[in-house]
């Protein structure tokens, strides 16, 4: 059957499930004529915030550009993994 479980607490908290919440369960006869009367409940960003504010502030963005260099190896795989290798050693990323 259905299981609920109320608690309380402050933030921050983590909430953990198990891997049966996301088993459907097939609704009976009855259950399926019975939806077609309940009410659809819409939320949105406003209901579901209820005055909340971040505690987070953002001091600053930085964009980070990077250039690649576009080297291609087209010689024969040895001297292409040859070519790579004393590439990166030059570049200080390999010793």
């Amino acid at each position: 059957g259905d299981k609920a479980v109320t608690v309380e607490s402050s933030y921050p908290v983590v909430i953990t499930v198990t891997k049966e919440i996301n088993e459907p369960r097939l609704p009976s006869l009855m259950q399926i004529l019975a939806a077609a009367n309940k009410p659809i409940n819409e939320w949105n960003g406003d209901s579901l915030a209820s005055g909340l504010t971040s505690i987070v502030d953002t001091v600053e963005l930085k964009g980070v550009s990077m250039e690649r260099k576009n080297i291609v190896f087209k010689d024969d795989i040895d001297e292409s993994v040859k070519q790579l290798v004393e590439s990166l050693v030059k570049e200080g990323l390999l010793r």
